[in-house]
């Protein structure tokens, strides 16, 4: 059923989040980034620079997306199918009016996203 949600919003219009985008917040100690590929199924979100330490953020991981509009996209960073044991990660995409996309990440991490 979740997977026909995003489907069925995008049938109105294009999907403004479909791409490929640099991701980059503030980390504990310092700027974090990732790659993340929006599909129109889909996509992936792959850390950079993690450290090889924290097994559950360095493969890439497959996104599953709960909804999208043309202003706002919810998906969940499904690092539990990339490694066995890891937890998932919610995140809300908006496009602003301005025409820039921010997001939120579970834990309060403020999200910026610049297309590649």
């Amino acid at each position: 059923m979740a997977a026909a949600l995003p489907g069925a919003a995008w049938a109105q219009g294009a999907n403004p989040f479909v791409g490929k985008w640099t991701v980059t917040w503030d980390g504990k100690s310092r700027p974090q980034q990732a790659n993340l590929e929006i599909t129109e199924s889909g996509g992936t979100w792959k850390t950079l620079g993690a450290k090889r330490l924290d097994a559950c953020i360095w493969p890439a991981a497959p996104i599953e997306v709960r909804s999208a509009g043309a202003k706002e996209m919810v998906f969940t960073i499904r690092f539990s199918e990339a490694l066995q044991g890891c937890k998932d990660s919610e995140v809300k995409l908006t496009q602003q009016d301005d025409g820039r996309v921010t997001g939120e990440r579970s834990g309060n991490r403020d999200l910026t996203l610049t297309r590649r």
